[in-house]
C-alpha cells in the first residue's frame, strides 16, 4: 500500500510539474499535490512569489472535472 501512494503522489506530480513552461517552486509543487490529492491550501506568501499559480491550477483542474469554482482574492 506505501508503493501504491508513493507511485500515485510522484504521478501526479509529474502532470502538474509538466502543465507549466517553467520549473516550479517547491512549495508550489507542494501545493499543487495537494490540490490533486484533495486537500484545501491556504497560499500565504509576499507579491511576486507565484501565489496565483496554484490558483490558476486549481480553476483548471477542477473546472475539467465539471465542478463551478469561485476565485476570490483580496485588494
Amino acid at each position: 500500500s506505501h508503493i501504491y501512494a508513493y507511485a500515485y503522489a510522484y504521478a501526479t506530480m509529474v502532470i502538474s510539474e509538466h502543465m507549466f513552461p517553467f520549473e516550479l517552486s517547491p512549495w508550489q509543487k507542494k501545493a499543487l499535490n495537494a490540490l490533486e490529492d484533495g486537500d484545501q491550501i491556504l497560499v500565504t506568501a509576499p507579491t511576486g512569489s507565484g501565489k496565483t499559480l496554484p490558483a490558476e491550477f486549481a480553476i483548471r483542474y477542477f473546472t475539467e472535472q465539471g465542478n463551478r469554482v469561485i476565485y476570490h482574492y483580496f485588494r
